[in-house]
């Protein structure tokens, strides 16, 4: 029973090793083995692989994940490697037609291979993919935050801001303290309502009447009235301006503040939205990270390169064995017996084709013939008088089926007639049918047609002889 599976993995049929001793079938026993072997390996790559892919959490998917993969990985070298084999064994074509064969198989097998170790890295090299992963994250965190603070224009924004805030400072400021000019003003007014005042108390101690000097200095106060309302005014425009600067500033604050926590909120989710990605992107599986490790880090390199050489040549080792072992009998055999029923076939063709060949020679001779007897004019007569003599035997024929079309389409007509007028449907019936009637009866009626003398031709002859 395991000779015959192997028998099976080598590519060969039990039944047709039967005919053969033990020592003809123990080279296909042994490529049999070898084929078993490299299932077992692609199965278990392709398992480890499927596992870590999985997430290589102790869950029914992963597991299930690692023993379709291996099913998977032990199918496709058992398909593949058993066509090869048994092609190069029973090869009987040309060498270059088995160069093909195995380069095809060489440069699958490297793509498998590839898959495999691809696989099963991230196991071996996990360290280092953990920590190539956390720089390129990083990375590109660094990265992204500055080509997102340059696209929306952060920058320029928190200048703005500043700048905005500085302006309500000064606006405060100026809200706060009073221009030297209106503060001249003002001072002149409270020196010239000082000077009022000692005058008024000097005419009072020179005797005079209050009434009479405030009467006597009304002039004066007037003055004074006057240039303390005017700096009044000042100040009050003042005022008034300063504060319209003071709000106008604030507002402008308040837009360039919330225009930048806007901005810095859609840098933020646009920045959490990519470093989501990235967390599921980046990883020690990713083949991206996988080959920024392999580009700088000459360690990991070797390392890679060793393990897809050795899966590769594991995966390899049944199509190397036939390639470097001999053609067994049996496939010799079936080679053998496939040269030569292609030969067999290939005669018949041959023989097939050579009397396509004759017969159409025959009958271009044939053809050729009849044109050049054609041409005398005995027989042209002849011709013509049979020509003639069909064409009046299908005059009938052609006038009875252009009849029976004829009344196939009044058929069509009555039936249409007779579903519109339902209540008629009865006499229209037998009208056409007493029509029917009356035109089987003219042609069973019709004279026979004359038939043509059977012997005329003789005629011919005898009087042509």
């Amino acid at each position: 029973m395991i000779r015959r599976i192997l028998a099976r993995l080598a590519g060969h049929d039990p039944a047709t090793l039967d005919q053969h001793g033990r020592e003809d079938q123990a080279p296909i026993i042994h490529l049999g083995w070898t084929v078993l072997v490299g299932a077992c390996i692609a199965g278990v790559n392709w398992a480890v692989g499927g596992y870590v892919f999985a997430g290589g959490a102790a869950s029914p998917a992963a597991v299930g994940t690692a023993v379709a993969a291996g099913m998977l990985g032990s199918s496709l070298v058992v398909i593949i490697d058993r066509s090869a084999i048994y092609h190069i064994d029973t090869h009987a074509g040309r060498w270059w037609a088995l160069l093909l064969l195995a380069a095809f198989r060489i440069a699958l097998t490297c793509g498998v291979s590839s898959i495999t170790a691809h696989a099963v890295v991230p196991i071996l090299l996990k360290p280092e993919l953990e920590w190539k992963s956390l720089q390129l994250i990083e990375e590109a965190e660094r990265k992204r935050g500055s080509e997102l603070a340059a696209r929306y224009n952060l920058a320029e924004l928190q200048s703005a801001e500043t700048a905005a805030e500085a302006a309500v400072r000064n606006a405060r400021q100026a809200v706060q303290i009073v221009p030297p000019d209106i503060k001249a003003r003002l001072d002149a007014a409270k020196a010239c309502w000082a000077g009022y005042t000692r005058r008024r108390a000097n005419l009072i101690q020179q005797g005079m009447l209050a009434i009479e000097a405030r009467r006597r200095l009304a002039p004066v106060a007037a003055g004074c009235t006057r240039d303390q309302a005017v700096a009044q005014e000042l100040l009050d425009d003042y005022g008034k301006r300063a504060r319209s600067a003071l709000r106008a500033a604030e507002e402008r604050f308040h837009q360039s503040g919330q225009a930048l926590i806007d901005t810095r909120n859609i840098v933020a989710e646009k920045s959490a939205y990519a470093a989501e990605i990235e967390q599921r992107a980046i990883t020690p599986l990713s083949s991206t990270v996988l080959r920024k490790l392999l580009e700088t880090d000459a360690g990991a390199f070797f390392k890679y390169w060793t393990v897809f050489g050795l899966v590769m040549g594991l995966e390899l080792m049944p199509l190397l064995a036939k390639l470097i072992s001999p053609r067994s009998v049996p496939g010799t055999r079936i080679a053998t017996d496939l040269a030569i029923a292609k030969s067999r076939h290939s005669r018949r063709r041959k023989a097939a084709l050579e009397e396509d060949a004759v017969e159409q020679a025959i009958r271009s001779s044939m053809a050729a013939a009849m044109t050049d007897a054609l041409t005398q004019p005995e027989l042209h007569k002849v011709a013509t008088r049979i020509f003639a003599a069909k064409i009046q035997a299908l005059v009938p024929i052609e006038a009875f089926q252009m009849l029976m079309r004829e009344i196939e389409a009044r058929e069509l007509d009555v039936q249409s007639v007779i579903s519109r007028y339902p209540s008629y449907a009865k006499v229209l019936t037998e009208a056409w049918k007493k029509t029917i009637d009356e035109v089987g009866g003219a042609l069973r009626n019709a004279p026979p047609y004359p038939q043509p003398e059977a012997a005329w031709w003789k005629n011919d002859s005898k009087e042509a002889a």
